[in-house]
């Protein structure tokens, strides 16, 4: 199997403008999944739509894991972006090694090669 290769400063540019786009789509998401009726900050209720209570807690907690989801990809994504800031970016976490191309392009925010990624899975499934 072929090493990966460094990125390129062009691949890198790239990258991070894959990166800020999808950030500002998340915060995007994220403010209209956190904005009140009033224009405050709260997670949306179904509460006062008809309906029995089992499917209003259901779609309740639907909202609340796509917000989760959400904050948890901003953060990915910020990580990212910091790692680009300190020469780290595209550098497995547990390896050391050059993560490839063509991991990245699919996610942007990996932060291991795919064996360590695998690896990791494996290791934390069922947390």
């Amino acid at each position: 199997m072929e090493a990966d290769m460094p990125l390129t400063l062009e691949q890198q540019h790239s990258l991070e403008q894959a990166l800020r786009q999808r950030r500002g789509e998340v915060l995007a998401e994220l403010r209209d999944e956190t904005r009140a009726e009033d224009g405050s900050m709260a997670l949306p209720t179904h509460r006062s739509e008809a309906g029995d209570e089992a499917a209003t807690d259901a779609m309740d907690a639907v909202d609340m894991a796509q917000a989760l989801r959400d904050a948890s990809e901003l953060q990915r994504i910020d990580l990212a972006l910091q790692r680009m800031e300190t020469g780290q970016y595209g550098i497995c976490l547990d390896c050391g090694e050059d993560i490839g191309l063509a991991r990245l392009r699919a996610e942007p925010s990996a932060l291991r090669c795919t064996a360590c990624q695998l690896r990791h899975e494996k290791t934390y499934a069922g947390d």
